[in-house]
């Protein structure tokens, strides 16, 4: 079943169509973006679009936006309102920066296929849906959603970015606390990290696998092999922390590491 919806305001077009299915596909202007996500009213919305794959529940709420919408009216829904009905219950701590999350993976997404680093063919949608689970994993895992986080080598904010890698030249390392930042670069790594790692272990491998891979290479470095044989105890812990998370929202494996 699909529905297929078109807003019109000021001569200003935005086409919505959604795609109702276990993990379905929607395609949204930043009319959408601003009314989700708590931003400008729908007047003062573009209309360039981007793909957000979401789940049925989620869907079902974003019809409804989409009929107030053509009804006149202009509740505006919150992204933690609509998340509520996801099955991945991600706390507050992490979907209240939801929006920087979406942005962020949406450019990051733009960019790797700029690159060629995206399969030719390959599901965008599919892959917006799975690394928007994925990069709140890394963040639950991180810092569970502390952006002042700070580790024991030195790494900040809410991914746990390492200054000496993350910082451009000039910038103070406090800009690294501010979550659109972190969030921005983060997800721009991890995106890639992902992306590698599928073009290495094959477009048939599972996403979790794929997601372990790049989460261990998050944590350790890029010289992390797919066999696991080079894995500290410290990157296991990680790994396995960031595979309880993107099924459940939260980890609670302590592991043995002294």
């Amino acid at each position: 079943m699909r529905r297929h919806c078109e807003v019109d305001y000021d001569k200003r077009r935005t086409i919505v169509t959604l795609g109702l299915g276990a993990t379905g596909a929607v395609v949204l202007g930043n009319w959408w973006l601003n009314q989700v996500m708590g931003g400008s009213t729908v007047e003062a919305a573009g209309s360039d679009a981007v793909v957000a794959p979401i789940s049925e529940p989620i869907l079902e709420a974003a019809a409804q936006v989409v009929v107030e919408a053509e009804n006149g009216k202009s509740s505006k829904p919150t992204w933690q309102e609509i998340t509520a009905k996801d099955t991945i219950p991600f706390p507050e701590s992490v979907n209240r920066y939801a929006e920087h999350y979406w942005s962020a993976l949406s450019e990051a997404i733009r960019v790797t296929k700029e690159r060629g680093l995206v399969p030719e063919g390959f599901d965008e949608a599919a892959l917006f849906a799975e690394l928007i689970v994925a990069v709140r994993a890394v963040t639950m895992v991180e810092s569970r959603g502390n952006p002042n986080a700070v580790s024991k080598s030195g790494a900040r904010g809410l991914m746990q970015l390492m200054p000496k890698y993350f910082l451009n030249s000039g910038e103070s390392v406090e800009i690294l606390f501010d979550p659109q930042v972190n969030i921005f670069r983060g997800v721009h790594h991890f995106t890639i990290l992902w992306l590698n790692a599928l073009k290495e272990l094959g477009a048939w491998v599972s996403y979790e696998a794929v997601g372990a891979l790049a989460a261990a290479r998050y944590n350790g470095g890029e010289s992390r092999l797919a066999d696991g044989s080079n894995w500290s105890c410290e990157t296991r812990t990680h790994v396995e922390r960031f595979k309880e998370a993107r099924q459940k929202g939260d980890w609670s494996f302590e592991g043995s590491c002294d």
